[in-house]
């Protein structure tokens, strides 16, 4: 499994580097598209003076050449041509979606639609897309549901239909207007620190309260194979301090000086601007933060609690346990004359249950009527000596 982890990993990295290679190649062309569609267009409207039309040939050109001849302008129409030509930094454009969702909607749909045969290449990516999210929301369930059915909620087994439930109508929030913000909110402040911490925990508990040798033995006997001695080093000592530095750098990030902002669109200055997040905003991020991390400390004190009752319970029941017989048990007086040995080598099961039978009706007292005549046939077909000196007594 590991194995298959890091194959798809290095493919999917290859691919990601690959695509967006290609991106970096032909991103340049298009922006000097769109600027000389743009200035043509200003020229047109009387905005700007035809000494600053750009040469016919110049789509034919590289980039470079259109960098070049915006040079080549007298001073006062470079400034014009580059105050409204659009910006083709590759550095620049990087930021605008290369972090988060916007690296997989945008960066990708923008290089896929470059593509030849761009309509096949446009399904394949949101196959792809479909076959990832929906892999990842199935491992996502997993996590949540069956911990919650095995330990609380054993009772509900709708839980997954409520699960999936909520998790559709929260979904809503994502699909409105501001909700590209509210997931980069997301994905920038909420989900690193809850998903290091957790990851954290789930650590110290497997490797250092349950035990790393303990839980390579348990692989180890399910995979059939002893798994590399250097296993719980890493376990205990490598990871470990690796997810509390991760930790730590979400933290100086998460609390430090610099507001954190997101990226809008103004349409007064048209063109996209830093704003600051509202103080409630970032106040609903930590109480869900905090919302997520609290089933953390509630569950052992949910099982602490339930630990207590059932040793108090145990405790008040106790002296209730002793009770003291009704009747007096009465021993049964075997005759003195010696048996004979070889009655008792008959079957061991007829021999016992007769004795078990008959001993019962004995310890109960002369009231009680000793037998049943059906049960004397069997009785009789045994043959023993024993059985005969039951049936004297009780007859």
């Amino acid at each position: 499994m590991a194995l298959v982890n890091l194959v798809t990993s290095l493919l999917a990295t290859s691919i990601i580097f690959i695509v967006l290679g290609f991106w970096a190649a032909t991103s340049g062309h298009a922006c000097v598209e769109k600027g000389v569609s743009k200035l043509m267009k200003l020229i047109d409207k009387g905005v700007l003076p035809q000494d600053a039309k750009p040469p016919e040939n110049i789509l034919l050109q590289p980039p470079l050449d259109y960098l070049d001849w915006i040079s080549s302008l007298p001073r006062h129409l470079q400034d014009q041509v580059v105050h409204f030509s659009p910006s083709c930094s590759i550095k620049e454009q990087k930021e605008k979606f290369m972090e988060g969702p916007g690296l997989a909607f945008a960066a990708f749909s923008q290089v896929v639609s470059l593509f030849p045969a761009s309509s096949l290449w446009a399904i394949l990516f949101f196959l792809m897309l479909a076959v990832t999210e929906l892999s990842t929301l199935i491992r996502i369930l997993e996590g949540i549901v069956v911990p919650s059915q095995n330990s609380i909620f054993r009772n509900y087994p709708q839980l997954l239909s409520v699960v999936c439930l909520g998790g559709f109508l929260g979904s809503f929030v994502f699909t409105s207007r501001p909700g590209s913000y509210i997931m980069s909110l997301f994905d920038d402040r909420l989900v690193p620190l809850t998903l290091i911490t957790i990851v954290a925990f789930q650590n110290v508990a497997l490797a250092w309260i349950y035990g790393a040798k303990r839980f390579r033995e348990e692989i180890s006997s399910e995979l059939g194979h002893f798994l590399w001695s250097f296993f719980t080093f890493l376990l205990c000592y490598v990871t470990l301090p690796g997810l509390l530095a991760l930790l730590i750098i979400c933290l100086i990030q998460l609390y430090q000086r610099v507001p954190p902002y997101y990226i809008a669109w103004n349409s007064s200055v048209t063109q996209e601007v830093k704003q600051p997040y509202p103080q409630n905003t970032l106040g609903w991020v930590t109480f869900l933060s905090i919302l997520t991390l609290l089933p953390i400390p509630v569950h052992p004190l949910y099982q602490w609690w339930h630990l207590q009752d059932h040793i108090a319970s145990e405790r008040f029941e106790k002296p209730l346990s002793k009770k003291m017989p009704l009747a007096p048990i009465k021993h049964f007086a075997w005759p003195k004359h010696r048996l004979v040995k070889s009655n008792f080598k008959m079957q061991e099961g007829n021999s016992e249950s007769s004795l078990k039978v008959f001993s019962l009706t004995l310890d109960k007292g002369p009231d009680v009527v000793p037998l049943r005549q059906s049960n004397l046939p069997s009785i009789v077909s045994t043959k023993t000596g024993v059985s005969k000196f039951f049936l004297q007594r009780t007859g």
